[in-house]
């Protein structure tokens, strides 16, 4: 009953705010027209209006308002062809325009796509190439020689080298439902296995896209396919033609796409169909692989959309932009409609909302004793503009949360418990949920806490297949944070006292966290404003490729020191298992390619035989090394501030029992994080070593129009195993590193070297693994100040002194090229010349900020724990209360005389 409720509220309902309490009513389908995510248009003709009544308006995953519901405003460049008025939308000129639809300070933009009386279709883009290519075409690959327009056709020649692509106007990326007309065909081909295709659904500039490949021998096998391409090729489906294509005659190619459904047809014939889901919508393009494609025309129409085609819901996350590097979450707890409806009317809003949740999958009070509202209306009162997360305290509510979200396929949500079975109970359940461990209870009324204490918190977030851990503000330092993001543990600090001052928040933004649990969003954002530049709040680890290949033979103890030398935070190595039951350091399952061409396999060879062995990869310069075994290595840098991400490279269950034995006895499981291509290695950690952090290797896995549905990619492949996200680095925008913190997904790519380590360092990726480990040796990591505490009188002045600290490990003066921020208290001050001066009492806080500049291009900023300076009213010496005593006496006496006179004269003027 619950699921097919919420499945109608959630997929075919619009949402009516009406005195700031949520309403929904039953919409029938094929009574509306729906601009959706991945079909965001309004079709109209020419001289009819359209009731905005019947139109319903796509927010976010599977979130309507209709449009008479919603602020509509006319775009600047089609207001001479479109007129709203009198809840009516109409059209003037045929073509393309646009209209602005805002709710509750989300702003999006609705395409009016108006054809004339007399035509058919509603038309999106229309080019017969007649004048030419038009500025708005994007080459992507290839030459203007590969790609032109000559006599009225478009050529695209690919040939041995080059496979020119050739995207159209950027706007058709807003579309994913759309049918594309090619009418063309194919010149010249090497030979009959050479093809062309029509992209669609282009991500990422053209980094993944689905195609219709069309090959010159159409009738082979493999005549026609449905293509992806995400840096290599994955066919899903393929068809044969009748006919091979001929150069003198030309075809229709057109692709229907509309969600998942894929049809391809030619002259009009229906050829190949498939379903494909994960791609929502993107741009359109035209590709030759050595052949040459002549394009007669494009057009591409209109598909009217559909409300809840893709079958799930996910949100797109509106927090704004707070210049963070890999960003921040903002989430708060909701109590009652009241909190809701102030949440909703915010322009700064968090990025996730906190229900309390009885055993009825009612939202409540942190008591758990006063519903106010459904599971379904909850979620849905978040506009599809924050995530939800549902914190239980019961084992009847977790098994009737679990099965909910898994019945309903309901994705982007968290489960948060300071219960860590409850936790587990739901994600064994609902395998994409996120698990969120609430420790706030348990240490609020500790000052401090050990490395034992955040190793409890590690292991129980790891065993109980939880991402992120909740601690409360108290003890959430900075060193603290970092101490359990560098082990691979998502945190959350939460500040359960109402936050009101700059420096409450500034000290939660500093801490590195990935998300600040609070009831002030606003303060939270604005205290981050206050602070300049692309803000590095959590520092990115530097993880050494089986050391610093670049500089010393792989896999070594001598690469491993040098590359702690040259400032690696993490050495990644990696473990085979000998003959002997013994686990070594090396990469490949033989010696031969770094034991100088000496061929024996790892598996089937004792310690001794290979420690006859000389490891040097062919570097003279370094004489004979030998493989080391793991617990050699443990020795080797167990006294050196360094972590080790070690990679299990073979799957048998007996190499994970021998790095948990040599783990164990060297006592370095809080030194240690597990990476690993293979499942199997993952399932048989969650076994053997339930507590320890594990990573999951992979190629480049994110896919989907935007960043927050490329996590969704990404969630259905991790989340399953409770791994963080580990993949080679190609294809990762700053937008996905953001939106995958703050969905609890830490993400560590493989392996960036050279100048390429920039882009993904400011890019916001939480571990940056690479042979070149020695380019961020210079690269500040924090800012320091001396003494975070001062008391002075009016009058006296600190001189600003603060030292940086690299990832080198050196320590340089950054006195002179700090600026000073101001967080309570800046009219008690003046700042010149380096030094801060006070002039009246009271209380300054303030903080530095250092802007480290990687180049001309590229720089980020680092901020210094917070400084309080109390100014003190000056202290009377003791001479000044005697020169107020004297005072005081030659005043009372000169009263008395005063008296005295004044008496007398009454006296007299009584006698006369």
């Amino acid at each position: 009953m619950k699921k097919s409720r919420f499945l109608c509220m959630v997929l075919a309902a619009a949402m009516v705010l009406s005195t700031n309490i949520f309403k929904f009513d039953r919409i029938r389908a094929e009574d509306k027209i729906y601009a959706t995510t991945s079909s965001p248009a309004i079709p109209v003709t020419v001289g009819e209006a359209v009731n905005l009544d019947d139109v319903m308006i796509e927010f976010s995953s599977n979130v309507y308002f209709r449009a008479s519901d919603v602020n509509i405003t006319v775009s600047d460049d089609s207001k001479d062809a479109l007129k709203v008025e009198n809840g009516k939308l109409s059209a003037g000129i045929a073509g393309l325009h646009s209209i602005k639809a805002e709710k509750n300070n989300i702003v999006k933009t609705v395409y009016v796509v108006a054809r004339a009386g007399s035509e058919d279709d509603f038309v999106l883009f229309l080019d017969d190439f007649d004048t030419g290519l038009s500025d708005e075409y994007k080459r992507v690959e290839g030459f203007s020689s590969d790609i032109y327009v000559e006599e009225g056709f478009l050529y695209l020649k690919g040939n041995s080298l080059r496979s020119p692509r050739l995207l159209l106007p950027e706007f058709l990326d807003a579309f994913g439902d759309y049918e594309i007309e090619v009418v063309g065909t194919i010149t010249e081909a090497a030979e009959p296995t050479r093809w062309v295709s029509i992209m669609y659904r282009s991500q990422n500039n053209n980094a993944q896209y689905l195609q219709m490949c069309v090959r010159k021998g159409a009738t082979a096998n493999n005549g026609l396919e449905i293509a992806e391409n995400t840096g290599g090729w994955t066919v899903h489906k393929t068809a044969s033609y009748k006919e091979t294509i001929d150069s003198g005659k030309m075809y229709t190619f057109k692709v229907h796409v509309e969600g998942p459904d894929i049809n391809y047809y030619i002259n009009g014939e229906k050829v190949l169909s498939g379903k494909l889901d994960g791609y929502v919508r993107g741009g359109i393009g035209l590709q030759a692989n050595n052949s040459t494609f002549k394009v007669d025309s494009i057009k591409v129409k209109y598909v009217a959309g559909k409300p809840g085609k893709a079958g799930y819901t996910f949100f797109e996350i509106v927090q704004p932009d707070m210049g963070i590097i890999g960003g921040m979450a903002m989430s708060e707890f909701v109590e009652s409609k009241e909190d809701l409806a102030r949440i909703e009317e915010l322009d700064i809003k968090p990025a996730n909302i906190i229900f309390y949740m009885d055993k009825d999958l009612n939202a409540t009070d942190k008591t758990f004793s006063k519903p106010y509202m459904g599971i379904e209306e909850a979620v849905i009162s978040l506009m599809g503009v924050m995530t939800p997360t549902f914190y239980i305290n019961d084992e009847q509510t977790a098994n009737n949360l679990g099965d909910f979200l898994k019945e309903n396929k309901l994705e982007d949500c968290f489960v948060m418990s300071s219960n860590p079975e409850l936790v587990q109970i739901v994600r064994k359940k609902a395998r994409i949920t996120r698990g969120v461990i609430d420790f706030t209870e348990k240490y609020l009324e500790k000052e401090s806490v050990t490395k034992d204490d955040l190793m409890e918190i590690r292991g129980i977030v790891n065993s109980n297949m939880a991402s992120v851990c909740v601690i409360p503000s108290n003890i959430a330092s900075r060193e603290n944070v970092k101490f359990l993001y560098e082990r691979l543990v998502s945190v959350w600090v939460n500040e359960s006292d109402p936050l009101t001052t700059k420096k409450d928040t500034y000290n939660l933004l500093i801490t590195g966290a990935h998300g600040i649990v609070s009831d002030n969003s606003r303060l939270v954002y604005e205290t981050a404003m206050l602070m300049s530049g692309n803000k590095l709040l959590r520092v990115p680890l530097n993880v050494g490729h089986r050391g610093v290949p670049s500089l010393a033979p792989e896999n070594t103890i001598e690469g491993a020191l040098l590359a702690y030398e040259k400032g690696a935070d993490v050495i990644e190595i990696d473990i085979h298992l000998t003959k002997d039951g013994i686990p070594v350091i090396i990469h490949d399952a033989n010696t031969s390619r770094t034991c100088n061409g000496v061929s024996l396999e790892v598996r089937n060879s004792t310690v001794e035989q290979l420690k006859d062995l000389n490891a040097n990869s062919g570097r003279t310069d370094f004489g004979e090394i030998k493989i080391p075994t793991l617990e050699e290595f443990y020795e080797a840098i167990k006294d050196l501030d360094v972590l080790v991400f070690v990679e299990l490279k073979s799957t048998e269950r007996e190499l994970v029992t021998a790095l948990r034995e040599a783990t164990l006895k060297h006592n370095m499981t809080d030194r240690i994080s597990v990476i690993t291509f293979h499942t199997s290695n993952i399932t048989n950690m969650n076994r053997e070593f339930p507590e320890m952090s594990v990573g999951y290797l992979m190629g480049a896995s994110a896919t989907g129009a935007t960043s927050d549905f490329q996590t969704r990619s990404v969630l259905n492949i991790i989340q399953p195993y409770g791994t963080t996200y580990n993949p080679s680095y190609n294809y990762h925008s700053k937008d996905f590193f953001t939106k995958a913190n703050m969905r609890g997904i830490t993400t560590w790519p493989w392996t960036i070297n050279n100048e390429v380590v920039y882009t993904y360092f400011l890019a916001g990726a939480n571990g940056i693994t690479t042979d070149t480990c020695q380019i961020l040796a210079p690269f500040t990591k924090f800012l320091n100040v001396k003494k975070l505490e001062h008391k002075v009188e009016i009058g006296d002045s600190i001189k600003i002194e603060a030292s940086r600290t690299t990832y080198g490990r050196e320590e340089i003066d950054a006195s002179k090229d700090v600026r000073v921020i101001f967080l309570e208290g800046e009219e008690l001050a003046t700042l010149k010349d380096g030094e801060i001066t006070f002039k009246d009492y009271g209380t300054v806080v303030y903080a530095l900020e250092y802007t480290h500049e990687i180049d001309e291009n590229n720089s980020y900023t680092v901020y210094s724990k917070p400084v309080t300076v109390t100014v003190e009213e000056l202290p009377v010496s003791s001479n000044t209360w005697l020169i107020i005593a004297i005072a005081a006496g030659v005043v009372v006496v000169a009263a008395a005389v005063i008296l005295f006179i004044v008496l007398e004269r009454r006296e007299n003027n009584t006698l006369y």
